[in-house]
Order: structure tokens, then sequence, then C-alpha cells
């Protein structure tokens, strides 16, 4: 190995050079690897795309640049020691707050303050070497098995079944009594038109719908897509769009009851979705109930 590929090989962690390990030298299948390695055939093909997506990410960066951070970089040092701990020496969120040397990154409000403010200095940085290393941060935070940085700034994860588990508990909160019906009053007297230029959004409920679901024609605003994003709810160009993902959601249970019908239900949820016009603003978003509850929360 060269100089690059040696200090990538560094930054993976044990069970992901046993990963690359097997793969290269032996020519284990997936099964017989995850044997070997004590692990479930998912968690093996896991370990084994990250640590192929790491080694290739990590090499490919020191091959251009001898740090992670360049010598003059604008960036607090607790910021740079953090990321550092992370990436090069894997430590966990606990322990890389600890490496900084501030006790008080421990808690989640004050590292994700530090986060932010040297993260926007980041991005706002045209020098190549920034440029690079804000890549190398976000793809490792991607295809990470924890994340490292503040959910504004996460990319989508690459991994389908926890793309699968946020669209699980998106569908099952809409479907829940926690789900605060009323919003739909509030964002109807704000945004519903008659208008055939519109775009078109669902209202989920079996108690206020015969069909579980209302198509609803809303206007076709700069703010209207700002506030239904701001509100976890997808906004659709074409009526059928609509009509199919409130059909989805409602008759969900039915059409996951069995493994092939569930991969196949998953999939084509997931398309349908990224026909939606606000997917991207939403797809970065982690669905889960605090987060949903509290929105809904902002507009009671």
């Amino acid at each position: 190995m060269n100089e690059a590929q040696k200090r990538a090989w560094d930054c993976l962690r044990e069970d992901e050079r046993q990963s690359l390990f097997l793969q290269m030298s032996t020519g284990k299948s997936s099964w017989e690897a995850g044997t070997i390695m004590k692990r479930s055939h998912y968690k093996y093909i896991e370990i084994r795309e990250r640590s192929q997506v790491f080694f290739k990410l990590f090499t490919e960066f020191f091959e251009k640049h001898e740090s992670i951070f360049r010598p003059d970089a604008p960036f607090k040092r607790v910021f740079m020691d953090y990321i550092e701990a992370c990436i090069e020496k894997r430590l966990n969120i606990k322990h890389a707050s600890l490496y900084t040397g501030e006790t008080s990154n421990r808690q989640v409000k004050i590292r994700e303050s530090m986060l932010t403010h040297n993260l926007r200095l980041l991005y706002d940085s045209n020098d190549p070497w920034d440029i690079d290393t804000k890549a190398l941060i976000i793809e490792f935070d991607r295809w990470n098995n924890f994340r490292i940085l503040p959910k504004m700034y996460q990319a989508p994860s690459p991994y389908g079944r926890r793309v699968v588990k946020r669209y699980k508990a998106y569908i099952k909160y809409l479907l829940s009594k926690k789900f605060p019906t009323w919003a739909y009053e509030r964002i109807s007297e704000r945004f519903r038109t008659r208008s055939l230029q519109c775009y078109y959004v669902v209202f989920i409920s079996t108690e206020l719908y015969v069909n579980g679901y209302l198509i609803v024609r809303v206007k076709k605003t700069e703010e209207c897509l700002r506030e239904m994003t701001r509100f976890f709810i997808y906004v659709f160009a074409d009526e059928s769009d609509a009509e199919n993902f409130a059909f989805m959601v409602v008759n969900n249970r039915l059409r996951t009851n069995s493994i092939k019908s569930g991969q196949k239900f998953w999939k084509e949820f997931r398309l349908l979705l990224e026909d939606a016009v606000n997917y991207k603003e939403l797809n970065n978003i982690e669905f889960n109930r605090v987060a949903l509850s509290s929105t809904y929360s902002s507009i009671s």
C-alpha cells in the first residue's frame, strides 16, 4: 500500500478492516464472511459497503491533502479536534467530545452550537481544500454507523433499511391518534384554493374522511411550499401522485404483510415520494415522534 492507503487503512475500524481482508484475500461469499465475523447477513453487508466506501474516500482525500484541515484553516480548534477524533480515531460522540478537552461538548446543545458555527464557515469557504474537507465530513457522516453532525447538515443515509424506518415512523404518526387533525383546518384556512394552477397535498384521517384521506388543492406559491415542508407534508404537482400517496399510506399494512410485498411497497413508496415537489427538502429530515409532534405543536 502507498502512504495514502496506509492512512486510509488506519482510519478504518477493526471490523471494517476484517471485512476488506475477507473480500480481497479470501474470496469468501457474503454469507461465509458474515458467519466468520459473527454478524447477521444484513449487518455484514452494511459493514462491507461502509469499509469499501471509507477506504476509497480516505485514500482519495489523503492523496490530495496531508491532513483533514488545511494549516491556516479559520475553524475553532475544538471543532477540528472533534472531527479528527471521529474520522481518524473513530471515536464515538462521547469520547470525541472528551478528546477536544472541553467536557461541555458532551451536552448536545453546546456541541451542536459549536458544530453549526464552524460548519457555516466551512460551507461558505471557496478554498479547494475546504471544499474537499466538507465533502469528506458529509460523506463520512452519511455512511458512518452513527451520525456526528447536526440534522440540518446530514445527507440522506445510504442504507435502505434506515430509509424504510423513517417512512414507517412517518406513516405511523399520520395514522395515529397523536396526529393533530386540527392542523388541517389551519392549513386549509391559509392555503386552500379552487384554482387549477395549484399543488396537491393529502390530509390523512380515518375518523374525518370516508376513505381515510382527502386530496386538497393548495396555492402554488413559494410560501405555501415552504410551510408544507415545515409541517412535514409532501406536496405533489400531479393529483394522481397525491391519490397514490394517500392510498399507499392508508393501506400500507395490507400491502406490507409479507417480506416480498413489503419490499415492493417500500420501493414504490420511495419512487413516488421522489416525485414530490419538496422531496429534496423533506428527505434530509429525520422523521421521529418528537420532531413531528413539536412541529405541529408550533402552529397550535
